[in-house]
């Protein structure tokens, strides 16, 4: 139980502790309320403290709970030695949260030790233990359940043996080694954050020489054991290799490495979860036999497992003559140098599925260990024909219990290819990547699984896993992925993915892209697509319906990502490009508060559904939605509503939206330009919310079936006085055109934009061939723009010359403040055919009373069709007066 929920628990059921919780945010803050003001102590023994009115001070990495209202203390170590720092002599120990830092630094904090509440004092207390080096900085932060004065304790002793990096018992050579861990204690780093090795040590081994290393105490001592080989440093990083449950050896662990000669290694031996000290002995054995580029066969689908010796190439097969995938995996990684593993197995084996080879998984993931190893399963179409025409001839499934949410293949290695793997089942991804430059080409993964495949490092952001390719542009290189929620899922810490050429689907989204806000976890630089054909991704078919029948999902979801790239892309459409793909889901690109996001060059559409069961008879759909506190994103040389010709519609419900979760989550710096957004069933653009520089520009907008532009979704949003009202944009106001005359190869666009006084606007000006049934906007061709500057009555009268267009098609036009704030369409005027000054109508050479009485004349006698409609109405006086007001 966190202090959170604890803390809730006791005001739901303790009536003393609502008053006291209320005081505590009302009194002053102590002084040592954040990291800055750590109350500095010195030596060992007891320190007070009172927490009364202490706040919280973020997400700060503690590697347990995260705390609420939390004080600091910072104190220099008088000698080294194991210190525990304990809140159960206090007289309210009420501390529930404890952590411990090494430096003095705020910014750069290392997490050495932490606790969450321990009862077995009077009540709920904290305790945290550590090695600590004389001399050091430790920087204490504790979270008190209790706005009440309260203490904590220091002590140090003498540390057990190889307990903590810092003190790790060195050893030489190989052979047999002793080891005790009854008196060790939990070491603490962000790999082993959760406290998963328990009652620890640590030796220090320096390799007598080049080649593989095995560590093990298989048939040796037995005991819930795990093994992990660090690189020498302390605190310690991400393991080379670490093994709880070796095969065939029961609880204990057998670990291999590649160990260069002279350098040190840190060995890391505990029991799981805690556990139970032992005392007992383990192996070191080298083989330095050089190896490589090796072919391995894989001949039996059965996870036997019968290989001795070092358990490389040269030990295949066991005795039973066969090799499975198990051991084929382990003979890779423990073999220096880059192996590739085939497949050749008699159509006899055959089972669950007659037309493929389904691996048999049995005893947990298959992990690649070892750089440079390749998968190719395509191999297996060579030995039994193409008996699966709708992919290919090996697949996985799942056979040990408790196997959900764990992947099929493990990669802790960098340049590794997995090609052509088929459905995966009963697994949580069909592959998982952790290392860095590795590669998924031409697989047909799906099945009842969470995704095809995951890019994702560790909590705590080691390792982050970096340039790594999910498909390519070469024949056969795109996947078909799919799963039971994403068909790829890009998760933080990761950096620079790419995906190209693939085809996408899942219930949740058939990519998603995710961080984890407030922590260090960020998917970061991941293109998906490019500005090639053979980059196109066919991102289509995601979705499904949720709770009370309300369709769910996206093709594309972007949480807290940075700095991604979605480029080229087919989105919700046909691999051809002509037709809307069947899905549910109700967007086709989603970004929540994703930062610096690019979307270029993409084809999305047919994103429109109906709902069922309670929803039955609603729509739902949005082309691109830009949602909660998303910064700089840029939407440009789209096709939105359009087939990939841009000319023919495959609608969806709205076409591009801009629009906060919460009142407080604003997406802020978006620009919209040069796309063609087009056929939407209701509104083209649309900007809700208190958002308040959404840009739109030079885009082709036309033939929706709401405004082209809507601000807050309610219709046209009228003019009014010096534009105060407030709202999407500002609810900027948008100009008032008086003529659009063509003459000299230009059109020239007369009127007025009342709006905010002494501010300077940028004025866009379009043609349609029709105007819109509202009588505001399209716009369908950008014919220019000009710049207007309002005076102190907010008035900025405009006389802009744009390109030529074609009389009789409507003119609009938009108002952009320097805020970069777009307005909606304005109210469409006809384009005329004009002479020279068409107010000059007596041809004088000048403007003035006797061209309204030759106006006029001419008006009566039918002579007088000046904006060019084909017949002489009353339209042809407002059109004239314009002109003639404007003197031309």
């Amino acid at each position: 139980m966190t202090s959170k929920t604890l803390l809730a628990a006791l005001v739901g059921t303790t009536l003393t502790l609502a008053p006291a919780a209320l005081i505590s945010h009302a009194a002053a803050q102590p002084a040592n309320d954040n990291c800055s003001g750590a109350t500095v102590i010195s030596g060992l023994g007891t320190f007070s403290y009172n927490p009364t009115g202490a706040t919280y001070s973020g997400p700060i990495f503690t590697g347990c709970a995260e705390m609420n209202n939390d004080v600091w203390f910072r104190w220099t170590a008088p000698q080294s030695g194991r210190v525990t720092l304990d809140t159960c002599a206090s007289p309210n120990p009420w501390s529930m949260d404890v952590a411990a830092y090494e430096g003095s630094d705020c910014a750069t904090l290392i997490p050495v030790a932490c606790s969450d509440i321990i009862n077995d004092c009077p009540t709920w207390h904290g305790e945290v233990s550590f090695y600590a080096v004389q001399g050091r900085t430790y920087t204490f932060r504790i979270d008190h359940g209790r706005a009440e004065p309260s203490s904590f304790s220091l002590s140090i002793d003498a540390p057990f043996p190889g307990d903590e990096c810092e003190i790790a018992i060195p050893i030489t050579g190989t052979g047999l080694f002793s080891f005790d861990t009854t008196g060790a204690s939990t070491s603490f780093s962000n790999w082993n954050s959760a406290g998963y090795v328990g009652k620890d040590i640590f030796l220090r081994w320096q390799a007598p020489a080049t080649g593989l290393t095995i560590v093990s105490n298989c048939g040796i001592t037995d005991f819930q054991s795990i093994i992990a080989i660090f690189d020498d440093g302390c605190p310690v990083g991400e393991p080379i290799a670490a093994n709880d449950d070796a095969p065939n050896c029961g609880t204990s662990s057998r670990v291999s490495f590649l160990a260069t000669a002279g350098e040190h290694y840190l060995i890391n031996i505990g029991s799981i979860w805690g556990g139970v000290g032992i005392s007992g002995n383990f192996e070191i054995l080298q083989d330095t036999t050089p190896t490589g580029g090796e072919t391995i066969t894989v001949t039996t689908l059965h996870d036997t497992f019968d290989t001795g010796g070092f358990q490389t190439v040269a030990d295949l097969p066991g005795p039973d003559g066969k090799v499975s995938m198990r051991e084929a995996v382990m003979a890779a990684n423990n073999s220096a140098g880059p192996q590739t593993i085939e497949f050749a197995i008699p159509a006899s084996e055959f089972w669950l599925l007659t037309d493929r080879a389904i691996l048999r998984m049995e005893d947990g993931a298959f992990e690649l260990t070892d750089n440079a190893t390749t998968i190719d399963f395509t191999t297996q179409t060579d030995f039994t024909g193409d008996t699966n025409p709708d992919g290919w001839e090996v697949g996985i499934y799942g056979l040990q219990p408790n196997a959900w949410g764990v992947a099929a293949i493990f990669i802790h290695a960098d340049n590794c290819v997995i090609k052509g793997l088929d459905r995966v089942m009963q697994r949580g991804y069909g592959v998982h990547i952790m290392g860095n430059n590795n590669r998924v080409i031409g697989c047909t993964i799906s099945g009842p699984l969470h995704g095809g495949v995951r890019v994702a490092g560790l909590f705590g952001g080691t390792p982050e896993p970096t340039g790594n390719i999910i498909g390519g542009t070469e024949p056969g290189e795109g996947n078909t992925l799919s799963g039971g929620s994403w068909g790829v899922s890009v998760e933080g810490p990761v950096r620079d993915t790419t995906v190209i050429g693939n085809t996408m689907s899942g219930p949740g989204a058939g990519i998603r892209v995710v961080s984890a806000p407030g922590s260090n976890l960020f998917a970061v630089n991941t293109r998906i697509g490019g500005p090639t054909a053979a980059e196109r991704n066919i991102i289509s078919g995601s979705g499904r319906y949720g709770e009370e029948g309300f369709p769910q999902g996206a093709q594309v979801s972007l949480v807290s990502s940075i700095d991604t790239i979605v480029e080229g892309n087919y989105i919700g459409i046909t691999p051809d490009g002509s037709a809307r793909q069947p899905q549910r889901g109700i967007y086709g690109i989603q970004l929540s508060s994703a930062e610096n996001t690019l979307i270029r060059g993409n084809v999305i559409g047919g994103i429109a559904i109906t709902g069922t069961n309670h929803a039955a008879g609603q729509r739902f759909g949005t082309g691109i939605a830009v949602q909660g506190n998303s910064t700089d994103t840029v939407i440009e040389n789209n096709l939105i509503g359009t087939d990939a010709t841009g000319q023919s519609p495959i609608p969806s419900l709205v076409n591009l939206a801009v629009s906060p979760f919460i009142a407080s989550e604003l997406p802020v710096g978006v620009t919209i330009r040069n796309n063609t957004i087009a056929f939407a069933e209701t509104i083209g653009v649309l900007i809700t919310g208190n958002i308040q520089d959404a840009l739109i520009s030079r885009n082709s907008i036309f033939e929706n079936g709401g405004l082209g532009i809507d601000l807050g979704g309610g219709g046209p949003n009228f003019i009014d006085p010096l534009d105060a009202d407030t709202g999407p944009n500002g609810m900027q106001n948008f100009p008032s055109l008086a003529a659009a005359v063509i003459e000299n190869g230009t059109t020239s666009i007369t009127g007025d934009l009342h709006s905010t006084p002494n501010t300077t606007f940028t004025l866009e000006f379009f043609a349609s061939a029709a105007c819109d049934p509202s009588g505001f906007g399209e716009g369908r061709t950008w014919l220019g723009q000009a710049v207007a500057t309002s005076d102190s009555g907010g008035n900025a009268p405009f006389n802009a010359s744009v390109a030529v267009t074609t009389p009789g098609e409507w003119i609009t036009a938009t108002a952009t403040s320097s805020a970069g704030a777009t307005s909606e369409f304005s109210a469409c005027i006809t384009a005329i055919q004009g002479i020279s000054c068409p107010a000059d109508w007596d041809d004088s050479g000048g403007v003035d009373g006797d061209d309204i009485a030759a106006f006029f004349t001419d008006w009566q006698s039918g002579n007088a069709d000046i904006d060019n409609s084909g017949g002489t109405d009353g339209d042809d006086i407002t059109v004239f007066f314009n002109h003639w007001q404007s003197g031309c």
